[in-house]
């Protein structure tokens, strides 16, 4: 019988890159998946994906947005945007029934001035869950220059 250890769990605020953090709303394991940084709860059945992309080269935040919104989905809901500070956020929520037992998705972004920015996915079996990805999303931040 082969024996393994649990992952390592982390919390509280996490980085990203050197400029990109996010708070985890509870402990999580982390790996790396191709280019993305995944964060999960089993228990809870919580499991985030943020990847962090460049911007296009001298496109600000708002036209690094505006790029980015022309592909989410039509199908889209729930959708927020806000600005906290030089941060702009998008957020929605989609339905694509490919997830069997798992609720609709979060989806988002951070963008920051520059255009750079950070790629979202909150994944959850159960609603009450939906508050501690939106919560992870809301909580990305941008400390660059």
């Amino acid at each position: 019988m082969v024996m393994t250890s649990a992952p390592r769990l982390y919390e509280g605020r996490q980085k990203l890159t050197t400029n990109w953090s996010v708070a985890l709303p509870f402990p999580m394991a982390m790996r790396i998946e191709e280019e993305s940084l995944v964060f999960w709860h089993s228990p809870e059945r919580l499991t985030l994906w943020l990847t962090v992309a460049q911007g296009v080269p001298g496109a600000g935040g708002r036209i690094a947005l505006d790029e980015l919104k022309e592909n989410v989905p039509g199908g889209a809901f729930d959708v927020i945007e806000e600005r906290d500070g030089n941060l702009l956020r998008y957020a929605y929520r989609l339905d694509d029934g490919s997830y069997g037992a798992k609720l609709p998705a979060l989806y988002g972004f951070a963008v920051a001035g520059h255009g750079e920015h950070v790629v979202f996915a909150g994944y959850f079996d159960h609603a009450e869950l939906f508050d501690a990805a939106l919560s992870a999303w809301s909580s990305i931040e941008w400390a660059g220059s």
